[in-house]
């Protein structure tokens, strides 16, 4: 768990609404993504340490970024752990950008969350 995520700290106030972007430092920018039960088992990680202080789990939002680029937002997104993306250098170039929202679009993401 330690290569993939940093500690962090929330300060003692409502988190609603808290999102939370979990970025591998060693993706940015790579092209790599790490395997959906290593985002699985992060974002859990996660959810359980906010879920331990005392805030429950449904009024946080988990973004992932990384290499997140119009070929895997879909794939991405497909992970019931992911609530959204955290979108870098492809936010850049419009045309890919574009696609990455038509991408999420085609995943019927949101309703999947309903």
């Amino acid at each position: 768990m330690d290569q993939y995520c940093s500690a962090f700290y929330i300060a003692d106030h409502d988190p609603a609404p808290l999102v939370i972007a979990y970025e591998p430092i060693w993706a940015i920018g790579t092209g790599r993504i790490p395997t959906h039960a290593e985002i699985d088992e992060t974002l859990a990680f996660i959810r359980a340490n906010v879920t331990a202080l005392g805030y429950p789990a449904g009024y946080v939002r988990i973004l992932y970024g990384g290499s997140a680029n119009a070929e895997n937002a879909a794939r991405l997104l497909s992970l019931v752990s992911v609530d959204g993306l955290l979108v870098g250098g492809a936010s850049l170039d419009p045309s890919q950008f574009a696609q990455m929202v038509a991408n999420a679009a085609d995943t019927n993401w949101r309703a999947m969350r309903a």
